[in-house]
């Protein structure tokens, strides 16, 4: 299988090229920054609550997201394959846009929920295509290695926008209300531009036929299935996403739980979201080392974390939702690059958004129930329920992946 042809009409050769890749991967790094700058993320649950909606009215909320996510994420990543990467992630920008501007006008449990679908559908358009974008360009060029640096960071300059954003959100909200969500529009509404800057690769010289729609799809999931280290890396993601997802979501009502005030809760937000810029930076350094000992590095940070957070106490709040929260910041760049070396590029948007499925159908079924446990008995039992499911699957996941040490690259 070809490797995708990047355009390359103003390259001027080898070396003009490499000058360009400089200029696209800065591109997919800025982008990087925007796309992820949630002004409203340390507010928008207050937010809600303040406009007619109960806590356990936000889980339903939010389960909207993610069942819009579900539905969205393999036909948007069957059409980044079949029809542009690009425009399928400037398509999921438009989106979170949109949404962020209607949560100014937005009250009642049914407008929320719109809005919380339409930013799950942008997040499934983005989720696969943009790393698919990224690494087909590398790939073209020869710097496939370069991947998971590159990814981390764009992964790490989103974290500082997101860590800024949310420690903006408080003090903006504090102003006036709808000014977080008028702000996030601006500024994720600003990625359109860096996005438009990446190549689009020519998918029909990077396939030998032109798969049609459920060829693309049923490509997809046979390469999953058939490879056991693939189902190890979706079956751990979709794991420790649900979880995380949880704890993160409803972290704003359980550091608020603990002690700290909406302001305090939005910095320590801030802050946490910032220090897993610096983890994602150094994930490359897995990619010699193997997938194994990514996933025994995340797996200890998000348990023991769980741990942390059943200790009464501010401190313990903020420091074990950090090992919670930055359990995936590490691994995720390094884990990319090994899901994409299983892959071939004509399926690769298809079936990075088949993992993310998964992801989001476990967060789907988790945050329901996870905001209800809140409701009856409290943060600390829902932690201490994430803890007991989570502990025996992850010993078992790390098991199948102890036997499959290394990770082979498809033929092309």
């Amino acid at each position: 299988m070809a490797a995708p042809v990047v355009p390359d009409a103003e390259a001027g050769g080898g070396e003009g090229l490499a000058r360009f890749g400089i200029r696209y991967t800065t591109a997919f790094t800025l982008y990087g920054a925007f796309s992820s700058a949630q002004v409203s993320r340390g507010i928008f649950i207050f937010y809600m609550l303040s406009h007619g909606v109960s806590l356990v009215e936000v889980g339903f909320v939010e389960s909207c997201y993610q069942l819009a996510r579900i539905v969205g994420e393999i036909p948007l990543g069957v059409l980044a394959d079949r029809w542009q990467r690009r425009g399928t992630v400037q398509i999921g920008v438009a989106m979170h846009v949109l949404a962020a501007l209607m949560f100014i006008p937005g009250h009642g449990l049914v407008w929320f929920m719109v809005i919380f679908a339409l930013l799950g559908g942008g997040a499934a358009a983005q989720s696969g295509a943009d790393v698919a974008l990224l690494y087909d360009y590398l790939d073209g060029i020869g710097q496939e290695d370069r991947f998971a640096k590159v990814a981390g960071r764009a992964m790490a300059s989103g974290y500082l926008a997101l860590s800024l954003g949310t420690a903006a959100g408080g003090p903006l909200g504090m102003i006036y209300g709808k000014l977080p969500f008028i702000a996030e529009a601006v500024l994720i509404g600003s990625s359109l531009l860096f996005v438009s800057m990446m190549p689009e690769p020519d998918h029909r010289s990077a396939q030998e036929t032109d798969l049609g729609s459920w060829r693309t799809l049923g490509q997809a999931l046979a390469m999953v299935s058939r490879q056991p280290v693939l189902r190890t890396f979706v079956l751990f993601v979709a794991l420790l996403e649900a979880g995380t997802t949880v704890i993160s979501i409803l972290s704003q009502g359980y550091l608020h739980n603990h002690g700290l005030s909406v302001t305090e809760t939005s910095l320590a937000l801030g802050f946490v979201t910032g220090l897993s810029a610096i983890l994602s930076t150094q994930s490359h350094r897995l990619v010699k080392r193997g997938h194994s000992l990514g996933l025994g590095i995340a797996a200890a940070l998000y348990l023991s974390g769980l741990s942390i957070m059943l200790i009464p106490g501010p401190i313990a709040a903020v420091v074990g939702f950090y090992l919670v929260f930055v359990n995936l910041d590490f691994l995720i760049p390094a884990l990319q690059q090994f899901f994409n070396r299983l892959v071939t590029p004509d399926v690769r948007s298809t079936t990075l958004s088949a993992q993310a499925f998964c992801a989001s159908a476990a967060s789907l079924a988790a945050f329901p129930i996870a905001t209800a446990e809140i409701a009856r008995h409290g943060y600390g039992v829902l932690t201490l329920g994430v803890l007991g499911v989570s502990l025996p699957v992850l010993f078992f996941i790390g098991i199948s992946a102890a036997r499959r040490r290394e990770v082979k690259e498809v033929p092309r």
